[in-house]
C-alpha cells in the first residue's frame, strides 16, 4: 500500500517546527522587544507539554533554582550576584509540581496518598500556621510579616510530594545525586564569592554570609555514602573532589555551627559504614582507622587550599573558634541571646498558642530585625506556642526517626548507607537550627522535608516486606 502522507506528515513536521518556532520568535521578539525573554518564552513553551505530565522534572527545577541561586537578602549585598531566587516564583513552581502531579492522576486514575502518622503532622502544622496567623492579626502583629512567616511554612507541603513522585530506589538515588550536584554548583559560586572579596592586604579571609553552605550539610554525606559503595576509582575521585568543594565552601563560610556538624558528619557516615550490619571489635576498629585517615585528609586538604589560595585559612579557622572561649563575651552571642530573651518574655503570656505568625519583638538593636531570632525552636515557640511546637518537633523527631529505621530495615548496602546519609544530614541541620531559622524559615525547607518524606514512604515500605517475609 502507498503511503500519501499530508503536510504535517514525518518529511515536513520538522521543517515545519522550525519555520513555527522561528515566526513564534520574531514575533515576540518585536512584541517584546527583549529576544532574551522571548528565547525564554518559546523555551517555556517547549517544555510545557513535558513539565505538565512530569511533576518530578518541574521538582528538579524548583530545587535547582532555590540551591544554585541566592536571596536577594543575601546576594545583594555582593556585586557577583545580579539575579536571586524570587519566592513568589518558588510558590508559583511548587503549585504548579502540585497542579501538573493533580493533572497526572486524573489521566491515571490515582488519588490514594500513603497513609502515615506524618501526613497529619505536617498538615496539622501547615493547618495551625493559617490559624495562629489569623490570631495573629486579632492581635495586631504585622500582615506583612504574618505572610511571610505563614509561606515558609506552606513549604513544608513539599513533604506529599516526595510521597508521591519518588515511589521506587533508583529514583531516590537519583534524587540524591541531583542534591550533591546542586551543592557542589553552589559551592563554586560561593568560593567564588569568597575569594572575590579577598584582598592581598587582608590578613584573615572575609566572611561572606549566604544560606547556601547549609546545603553541604546534606550533599556531604550522601557524597560520602556513594563515595563508600563506589568500586570504579575514577568516579571515587570524582567523590572526593566533590567532597573538597563542599568541605571549601563549609570553611569559608565561617559557621562554626556548620563546622561542628559537618566534623561530626564524617565520623557518623564512617561510623555507619563500620557497623552496617554489627558493631563488632573489628567493625569499631576499622571505624577507628578511617576516621584517623579522614581527620588526616582533612588537615592537609586545608594545607594545600591554603597554599594555592595563598589565604591564611588555618588562622581564621583559629581565630573563629577562639571565639566560642568567651562564648559569653561574643557581641553576636549577646544579642542572639537578647532577642530570644525578648521574644520569650512575650510568649509567657499566651504560652499554648504564642503570640502568633507576624509577631515582632522590642528591637533592641538597630542593625538586626525585629521579627526573627537566631533559634528556630525558640521561633516556633514564641510564634506559635507550645502545640505548634509539639507538631514541629513531631515532623522532625518522626522524620529523623523513619530514617534511622530504614537503615536498619534495609537489605543491600548502598540502600542502608543511603539512609546513613539521610540521619547524619538531619541530625546536623537539627544541630544548626540552635543558631539559625535554617529548618523553618529558610527557602531550603523544600529539600528537608523531600527528605522527610522520603523517609516515610520507604519506612512503610520496609514494614510492609518485613510483615509478608
Amino acid at each position: 500500500m502507498v503511503k500519501t502522507g499530508t503536510f504535517l506528515d514525518e518529511r515536513h513536521s520538522g521543517l515545519f517546527l522550525f519555520v513555527a518556532l522561528q515566526a513564534t520568535f520574531l514575533f515576540l521578539t518585536f512584541g517584546l522587544k527583549n529576544p532574551l525573554l522571548a528565547f525564554v518564552l518559546i523555551g517555556l513553551l517547549l517544555a510545557a507539554p513535558i513539565v505538565l505530565f512530569e511533576p518530578r522534572w518541574l521538582l528538579y527545577v524548583l530545587v535547582f533554582y532555590i540551591a544554585v541561586l541566592p536571596s536577594a537578602g543575601w546576594g545583594e549585598r555582593y556585586e557577583v550576584f545580579h539575579v536571586f531566587v524570587d519566592l513568589r516564583l518558588v510558590f508559583l513552581l511548587l503549585v504548579a509540581v502540585f497542579l501538573s502531579l493533580w493533572l497526572r492522576n486524573l489521566q491515571e486514575g490515582k488519588y490514594q496518598l500513603p497513609s502515615s502518622a506524618l501526613n497529619l503532622f505536617v498538615a496539622g502544622f501547615v493547618v495551625l500556621a493559617f490559624l495562629s496567623l489569623f490570631y495573629g492579626l486579632s492581635r495586631g502583629n504585622s500582615p506583612l510579616v504574618g505572610n511571610y512567616d505563614l509561606y515558609f511554612i506552606v513549604l513544608f507541603t513539599s513533604f506529599y510530594l516526595a510521597k508521591l513522585l519518588f515511589p521506587e530506589l533508583p529514583a531516590v538515588r537519583r534524587f540524591a545525586l541531583f542534591l550533591i550536584a546542586i551543592s557542589t554548583i553552589a559551592s563554586l559560586e560561593y568560593i567564588y564569592l569568597t575569594l572575590s572579596q579577598v584582598s592581598i592586604t587582608d590578613f584573615l579571609v572575609k566572611r561572606v554570609t549566604t544560606q547556601q553552605p547549609h546545603l553541604a550539610q546534606v550533599a556531604m554525606p550522601l557524597a560520602m555514602a556513594f563515595l563508600f559503595t563506589e568500586r570504579n576509582w575514577w568516579r571515587k575521585g570524582g567523590y572526593l573532589l566533590i567532597l573538597a568543594l563542599n568541605l571549601a565552601m563549609v570553611v569559608f563560610s565561617q559557621q562554626r555551627a556548620l563546622w561542628v556538624t559537618i566534623f561530626l558528619s564524617f565520623f557518623m557516615m564512617t561510623y555507619f559504614y563500620n557497623v552496617r550490619f554489627g558493631a563488632t571489635l573489628k567493625n569499631i576498629l576499622n571505624f577507628l582507622k578511617i576516621s584517623s585517615i579522614i581527620l588526616i585528609g582533612i588537615v592537609l586538604f586545608v594545607v594545600i587550599l591554603q597554599e594555592i589560595l595563598h589565604i591564611n585559612i588555618f588562622v581564621t579557622v583559629y581565630a573563629r573558634l577562639m571565639t566560642l572561649q568567651s562564648v559569653t563575651e561574643d557581641i553576636s552571642y549577646f544579642e542572639r541571646f537578647t532577642e530570644i530573651d525578648l521574644a520569650l518574655k512575650d510568649w509567657q503570656h499566651s504560652p499554648w498558642f504564642g503570640m502568633g505568625l507576624g509577631a515582632t519583638h522590642i528591637r533592641a538593636f538597630q542593625h538586626r530585625d525585629v521579627f526573627g531570632l537566631d533559634n528556630s525552636y525558640a521561633f516556633v515557640l514564641w510564634k506559635m506556642g507550645l502545640i505548634g511546637l509539639c507538631f514541629f518537633l513531631a515532623i522532625y523527631g518522626t522524620g529523623l526517626w523513619r530514617m534511622y529505621q530504614n537503615f536498619r530495615l534495609s537489605k543491600a548496602v548502598q540502600e542502608k548507607l543511603l539512609w546513613a546519609a539521610f540521619v547524619t544530614a538531619l541530625v546536623g541541620l537539627l544541630i544548626i537550627a540552635y543558631t539559625n531559622l535554617s529548618i523553618v524559615r529558610y527557602r531550603f525547607n523544600i529539600i528537608w522535608l523531600i527528605m522527610i518524606g522520603l523517609a516515610d514512604r520507604f519506612y512503610h515500605r520496609y514494614n510492609s516486606e518485613k510483615g509478608h517475609a
